[in-house]
C-alpha cells in the first residue's frame, strides 16, 4: 500500500507535467501501478491531491522565512536571505512549485480563498520588508507592495526551478536571485511613506 505522500508526489508531478485537468485519476493510479478503484482509499477526490499540494507547498514557503523576516538582522539581509530560501524551495520542489504557480486557479471554493489568503501571507513578509529597508534610508523609493509580489513571484518562477540536485548549486543560484534583487533596491532614493490603501488592505 503506498503512502499518501508517496500518492501525492506522483500527482504532483503528473500535474506539473501535463496539468490537473489533463490528469485523470486513472492517470496517477496508473503511475502508482495500482487499479484507480484503490487510489480512492487515500483521496476523496483529485481536487484533494491538488490542495493538499498546494498547501503542503506554501507551508513550506512560510516554514523558511518566518524565521527569518522575524531575525534581528539587517532588512537588507532578511530580504537577502527570504528570497534566497524562497528559490532553494522552489528548486528542491519543482514539480510541486509548477503546480502552486500554475494549477491553484482550478481549486473550488473555498479552497481557491484559502490558497490566495496563504499566499497573500507571504506576499505581505516580503513587501513589509520592502517598506521597512525604504524607510531606514536602505532602500530606494519603490511601491513595497508591488515589489512584493514581483519578488515572491520570481521566486517561484520557471527561471527559479531550472535544474536541481547539487544542494551547493542550489543555494548559489538562491543566493545569485537574491542579489540581484537587493542591489536593484539599494540604489537609494527618497524614503517612502506606505500608502493608506496598504495599510488598510493589509497589504
Amino acid at each position: 500500500m503506498y503512502r499518501r505522500d508517496e500518492v501525492i508526489t506522483t500527482a504532483e508531478n503528473l500535474f506539473a507535467q501535463h496539468g490537473y485537468h489533463a490528469t485523470s485519476v486513472r492517470d496517477i493510479a496508473d503511475a502508482l501501478g495500482i487499479k484507480a478503484g484503490s487510489l480512492y482509499a487515500h483521496i476523496a477526490t483529485k481536487e484533494d491531491l491538488l490542495w493538499e499540494s498546494l498547501s503542503q507547498t506554501v507551508a513550506r514557503y512560510a516554514e523558511v522565512i518566518n524565521p527569518i523576516v522575524r531575525s534581528e538582522r539587517s532588512v537588507a539581509e532578511r530580504l537577502g536571505d527570504a528570497i534566497s530560501a524562497l528559490v532553494e524551495v522552489s528548486m528542491e520542489r519543482a514539480s510541486a512549485t509548477t503546480v502552486c504557480r500554475t494549477e491553484w486557479r482550478y481549486l473550488s471554493e473555498p479552497r481557491r480563498g484559502r490558497f490566495a489568503a496563504q499566499w497573500k501571507i507571504l506576499e505581505d513578509a516580503l513587501w513589509r520588508l520592502v517598506r521597512d529597508g525604504a524607510a531606514e534610508g536602505r532602500f530606494r523609493s519603490v511601491d513595497p507592495y508591488i515589489a512584493g509580489k514581483v519578488i515572491l513571484t520570481s521566486a517561484v518562477s520557471k527561471c527559479a526551478v531550472v535544474g536541481s540536485g547539487d544542494g551547493r548549486v542550489i543555494a548559489e543560484v538562491g543566493r545569485k536571485v537574491a542579489d540581484i534583487f537587493i542591489h536593484g533596491l539599494t540604489d537609494v532614493g527618497t524614503a517612502i511613506e506606505p500608502s493608506a490603501t496598504h495599510e488598510n488592505s493589509g497589504r
